[in-house]
């Protein structure tokens, strides 16, 4: 069994229970200050879809500029859509309550 690290738990909720369902994550480079923790919720935002979490809507014609853009900066991105899985078990229900 695997568990998810916060940046993946915050992203899915968050997903799960508003109106857009879709999240852009870059990958880090030389110039971040936080590079290495950068790419660790890129490969994290990864993982969600080789867990079947989410889908990978890079290779989308309508995400096409957007990833030009981030490329002409010298930065790979990957555009993630929550799926019905993911939906499924990260919406809040309406007996939940919220803990701040």
């Amino acid at each position: 069994m695997e568990t998810l690290t916060p940046h993946q738990f915050k992203l899915l909720r968050r997903l799960a229970n508003n109106q857009v369902k879709v999240y852009c994550q870059p990958v880090g480079i030389d110039s971040d200050k936080r590079r290495d923790e950068i790419t660790q919720d890129f490969n994290a935002v990864l993982r969600l879809c080789e867990l079947g979490l989410m889908s990978d809507a890079t290779d989308w014609p309508k995400y096409t500029e957007l990833v030009e853009r981030y490329e002409g900066e010298g930065r790979e991105i990957v555009v993630v859509v929550l799926n019905r899985i993911g939906q499924l078990l990260f919406q809040r229900t309406l007996h939940e309550r919220w803990v701040n």
